[in-house]
């Protein structure tokens, strides 16, 4: 606890170099007692590229020709015929002022200002996780704050994969189940949006926390898939409102991305097509979003 207080202390004070370092103690200590092979990902026996495999693939003559890495860049550095590092040491010198600047405070802006945002975490992630996600996004202060901060947290469930993206409605959501039509740009955007995810993860299910229910499904839903939905296995939450949407994905670590490609795609594609389709407003939600889908059109 003294240690984290004294980096608390140091950025505070605005000597982010000395808090960076005091950091990068803390969490050697918490490396070294908890036993894991990193805190990026508690489940890890070593830390992500342990083989430093990405290094090797990216120096690769044939792979640089590819990129069109200027290879002045090579011949220039006679110390080292691969100078491709994931984890440079004379990039983090030159960073090391900057590793401790919080961003949180830009984040109002640009709430206030429309932009619809979202964030994600994996729920395995220590170092830089769940816990430390949620304290500072409840200390965010924007014009809709209460309203954010009095949306439920729902599980979010993934369903075997289909093909159909009808399966995965379109418009918005009112929050009770019923939609709303789009135009038809919308729904083509829509379309689009659902119909990637249909292909690559099927369908989403979600599940209001507080009231351990399944949120209404949509006017053509029958039996069977609402007892598919019920035994989907759950793969996180989430909450959103104000433009702000917030995601923790299970068993997945700092890597998200790279721990759950398949949820990952999901709802980076649904996000992204929810907020092309312009869905917004108090009490709405993206049917092509987490949300359960809404009838078709």
């Amino acid at each position: 606890m003294a240690a984290a207080l004294q980096v608390s202390a140091l950025v505070r004070a605005a000597a982010f170099s000395a808090a960076h370092a005091a950091r990068a103690r803390l969490l050697e200590r918490l490396s070294v007692v908890s036993g894991v092979g990193t805190l990026l990902d508690a489940r890890r026996y070593e830390d992500y590229d342990a083989g430093h495999a990405v290094d090797q693939y990216l120096n690769i003559p044939r792979v640089r020709a590819a990129l069109g890495v200027n290879e002045s860049l090579y011949s220039s550095s006679s110390s080292d015929s691969s100078p491709y590092k994931a984890c440079s040491a004379a990039v983090a010198a030159a960073m090391d002022g900057d590793v401790m600047r919080s961003t949180a405070k830009l984040f109002p802006d640009i709430l206030e200002a429309g932009i619809r945002t979202l964030i994600y975490v994996g729920a395995d992630d220590v170092q830089d996780g769940a816990a430390a996600t949620d304290a500072w996004l409840s200390r965010l202060k924007w014009k809709a704050r209460k309203e954010f901060g009095g949306a439920p947290r729902r599980l979010w469930k993934l369903r075997e994969a289909v093909v159909d993206d009808e399966a995965f409605g379109s418009g918005c959501t009112d929050g009770e189940g019923g939609s709303s039509s789009p135009s038809s740009s919308e729904k083509g955007l829509e379309r689009n949006g659902a119909a990637v995810v249909g292909v690559a993860t099927g369908s989403l299910v979600d599940v209001d926390v507080e009231r351990a229910t399944l949120s209404p499904a949509s006017s053509s839903s029958s039996p069977s898939s609402s007892d598919a939905d019920a035994a989907a296995p759950v793969v996180g939450y989430w909450r959103e409102g104000g433009g702000l949407s917030h995601v923790t994905v299970r068993n997945g670590g700092h890597m998200l991305p790279h721990d759950q490609p398949v949820v990952s795609l999901a709802m980076l594609a649904r996000w992204s097509a929810a907020v092309l389709a312009g869905c917004s407003g108090p009490g709405s939600r993206p049917a092509v979003s987490l949300s359960p889908s809404a009838a078709a059109a």
